[in-house]
């Protein structure tokens, strides 16, 4: 019934990935709009999350966010909302850190793509780097449509960047270097 609500084909669930990859194709293949909802790995490497793709709407929607972006671009993901643990261990301090050091080696076209699920932290960062730093215009909050697909929006635009600065235990980061192979670099004291 969610599934249809959220307009899914499909709903796979922690014990469905358990399966295997073989089952996952199987229970996929006529399927366009599949919600995965695990916290386990569900595809084999190297092949990675390269096997998925992103719905027309946000293929389309990632290559107009794509447009703002620099030529030396750098990804930086804040966890926030209910992630004790990233709030703790990966403090908004070395992420700005981070931007200044990329600012003082005035690298040439230099920017940063901000995903985050703080909007204050979204309009902090923005405020505070006006001609650096990038954000897409979403819908924050994993309870709806329009949320979970912006979070898929979001995941390919950090995906693309350069390097991406990420958040202690979240998968979030850890999903978005695996898409295109990025770089990624956990800031965490």
């Amino acid at each position: 019934m969610v599934c249809r609500l959220m307009g899914m084909d499909c709903l796979l669930l922690d014990k469905d990935v358990k399966m295997g990859t073989d089952r996952l194709k199987k229970v996929c293949n006529d399927k366009f709009n599949i919600l995965v909802v695990t916290g386990n790995q569900c595809i084999d490497y190297p092949e990675g999350f390269r096997a998925f793709t992103p719905s027309p709407t946000v293929l389309s929607n990632i290559k107009v966010a794509r447009k703002k972006f620099k030529e030396n671009m750098i990804g930086i993901h804040i966890r926030r909302s209910d992630h004790d643990i990233a709030i703790a261990k990966s403090p908004v301090y070395l992420f700005e850190n981070k931007i200044e050091e990329h600012l003082n080696a005035e690298e040439a076209d230099f920017g940063v793509f901000l995903a985050t699920d703080d909007p204050a932290l979204s309009t902090y960062f923005q405020e505070k780097y006006p001609d650096t730093v990038v954000t897409y215009p979403k819908t924050f909050g994993r309870n709806s449509r329009e949320g979970i697909m912006d979070a898929v929006l979001e995941l390919y635009l950090l995906a693309g960047t350069k390097k991406i600065y990420g958040s202690y235990w979240s998968s979030f980061s850890g999903v978005a270097k695996r898409i295109y192979g990025t770089e990624l670099e956990i800031l965490h004291i």
